[in-house]
């Protein structure tokens, strides 16, 4: 299933445009079984003062042939909040659960489809592309030092613990995009078993998603990955948001790089963020109303909030190069960070969990 949040009328356009190519099955051709646009307004798209766009969408809902539907969260009596799309109520058809915002960015065929082929070897966990790293406080950082020499302790799933009382503070770090020790995604690009849903609307959760509200960067993408941290006790898997066609491998199993092949992030400006040579304008969202530094500030005093209530954080994600000549160790990162499709292990026979899943 493919799930889609939105409340705003100018964002339609370029949503129903997506829509239309995934619903036509232009785009993802036999994969998508359904598309579900959850719409936070407090009224029907069929009302007058909506656009042509909005209507369109209408008409495909109602269409029995094109597998779309509109779910309005006031009709069960729920206000605007992002937290709405991971409503049990919404009954997906799939067991996978492919989320994107109304404005996107909306990836590639060749990318997402790698993305599934990620969740459907670790479906207990959340996969996405746009993934965010936490900078540990120093004492958390011994921590995690000594628990991962531990042979008990796979990467991935292990844990250090979050104190207050011993001057833990954890800033959130939304300059890059990591592929390793990154310990939450972004909602646009990533994957989640609908059986989830049922645990983030448990009403032992009730005080955090009121404070999701409450909070001025209504922060659900961090406790959405926190919540599956802890129940899953594994971190987030990271796919590329760009896979290119096969080309020759240009590294050999011993994982040496060829001369000009290095890669390393670069340092980014406030507004801009770049990922080996491309440029993407930042979603500026809530920095409308507050400065970059007070957003930056609210986002980790989110973050702690959180992650104080559970008590404990994830080590961080594996990035989709894992078990590959194309992690380099040196910087913890996936060389080259976009790569051709014959290059992703878990997608090539004979690579890394490629066939983790038994014969196929």
């Amino acid at each position: 299933s493919r799930s889609l949040h939105s409340c705003r009328i100018e964002r339609l356009k370029q949503m129903a445009h997506h829509i239309r190519d995934i619903a036509y099955d232009k785009k993802y051709p036999g994969y998508v079984e359904e598309i579900i646009l959850v719409w936070n307004g407090q009224y029907e798209l069929s009302n007058s003062s909506v656009t042509e766009d909005g209507l369109e969408l209408v008409q495909m809902h109602n269409d029995p042939q094109i597998p779309f539907r509109i779910w309005y969260p006031f009709h069960h009596g729920l206000p605007n909040n992002l937290w709405n799309r991971y409503h049990p109520l919404i009954q997906p058809k799939s067991e996978a659960i492919l989320y994107f915002d109304d404005d996107g960015p909306f990836f590639s065929p060749r990318a997402v489809i790698a993305g599934f082929e990620l969740w459907k070897r670790h479906s207990d966990t959340q996969i996405g592309t746009m993934a965010r790293s936490h900078h540990l406080h120093t004492r958390q950082k011994q921590e995690k030092s000594e628990t991962m020499l531990s042979n008990n302790v796979q990467r991935g799933q292990g844990f250090v613990s979050t104190c207050r009382n011993q001057g833990d503070w954890i800033e959130y770090d939304y300059h890059d995009f990591p592929f390793f020790d990154a310990h939450m995604v972004l909602p646009s690009g990533s994957f989640l078993h609908r059986n989830y849903l049922c645990f983030l609307w448990h009403p032992a959760l009730d005080v955090i998603r009121q404070f999701i509200h409450d909070h001025p960067v209504h922060p659900d993408d961090i406790t959405v990955s926190t919540i599956i941290a802890q129940l899953s006790g594994k971190a987030p898997r990271v796919y590329p948001s760009r896979v290119h066609p096969p080309k020759p491998h240009t590294k050999d199993p011993w994982g040496q790089p060829p001369l000009l092949e290095t890669f390393s992030f670069p340092v980014m400006d406030a507004n801009k963020s770049e990922v080996k040579g491309e440029i993407r304008a930042r979603r500026k969202l809530l920095w409308n109303d507050h400065s970059e530094k007070d957003w930056s500030a609210m986002r980790s005093h989110a973050l702690n909030s959180v992650l104080g209530f559970f008590g404990s954080v994830t080590h961080g994600s594996i990035g989709w190069c894992y078990g590959s000549q194309y992690h380099n160790n040196v910087t913890n990162n996936c060389d080259p960070p976009m790569p051709p499709i014959n290059y992703i292990p878990f997608l090539n026979k004979g690579m890394f969990e490629y066939d983790i899943c038994g014969e196929k």
